[in-house]
């Protein structure tokens, strides 16, 4: 074997001036990416809603406006629409939070429109649809701050009596309620995402319920078809079958205060009513009311 010679002195110094770094050059050169980072931030601005779909009676709906960075410039909101000369939209303040028109006979389709107050150039917008009260389901992907309950829809086949083992299913499109109130009444609506659907359909529905105060809860479904209603994973009512518009409630049964999941499956059979209403009594009362709307969330 060969021993390797040492490196001499001048050898290894180009090495060295290449290893090392030069602090000046060094410092320019993170100044001049620094600006080239700079420069590329532009300052623009996005409308963000909590959904896209609110009801009429007044609701509220908060948006925000979201800059890329910061400024102190003023944020002005506005609303847009196609709607009729002299159609009452609704209302937006100064700090972006909106008020839906107490009635309106149809969909409203507007716009919440922000503006950056010393440079107009930068804007945005997001639509909004305002549904007036009889509109039962929105289109959704998920709940949402407005309509909190998401339901999957199912077909079912021609004949079924009884509500289906939805995992082994494919769900057909998605929509959200804002509570269980669909009183007996003709359907021939289909859905947002599926209208061919006005018979032999099912939905799964889940949201968060909040129980106002400790103690004994009844639950009881008004439905057309079938309706199997479940708390915290357990079944509390079976009125499961194909039926007309029947009543079924739970057994008494204690529960802490606060939020609770639960599910309610539906179907409908053959054509042309539907009914789903979700009732409770609440302790210390004895009647059955409807469960509000404020009383789901979406997690």
């Amino acid at each position: 074997a060969v021993a390797a010679k040492p490196e001499s002195p001048e050898a290894s110094a180009p090495a060295e001036a290449a290893a090392g770094a030069n602090p000046v050059e060094e410092s320019v050169a993170i100044a001049a990416e620094d600006q080239v980072v700079e420069k590329a931030i532009e300052l623009t601005l996005k409308v963000r809603l909590p959904s896209n779909d609110i009801r009429e009676g007044g609701k509220k709906l908060q948006a925000l406006a979201v800059l890329s960075k910061p400024s102190d410039s003023v944020i002005l909101w506005s609303l847009e629409s196609s709607a009729p000369a002299g159609t009452n939209i609704g209302s937006i303040d100064a700090k972006g939070l909106y008020t839906s028109p107490a009635n309106i006979t149809a969909k409203l389709d507007i716009k919440i429109v922000a503006t950056l107050a010393n440079d107009q150039t930068i804007t945005d917008k997001q639509p909004l649809i305002v549904n007036p009260e009889e509109v039962i389901f929105v289109g959704c992907t998920k709940g949402n701050i407005q309509f909190p309950i998401t339901a999957d829809v199912f077909s079912l086949a021609s004949g079924t009596a009884k509500l289906p083992d939805f995992s082994k299913m494919t769900k057909s499109d998605t929509v959200c309620l804002d509570k269980f109130d669909i009183p007996l009444q003709s359907w021939e609506l289909g859905f947002p995402g599926a209208p061919e659907l006005q018979e032999w359909f099912a939905l799964s529905s889940k949201a968060k319920i909040i129980l106002p105060s400790a103690g004994v809860y009844v639950f009881k479904t008004y439905s057309d078809d079938g309706s199997i209603v479940y708390i915290d994973s357990a079944k509390v009512v079976d009125n499961d079958g194909t039926h007309s518009a029947t009543s079924k409630e739970s057994l008494p049964a204690t529960y802490t205060q606060g939020k609770h999941d639960i599910k309610l499956d539906w179907y409908q059979g053959p054509r042309t009513h539907i009914a789903l209403q979700l009732f409770w009594k609440v302790p210390g009362s004895d009647k059955f009311v409807i469960v509000p709307s404020t009383a789901f969330s979406a997690n």
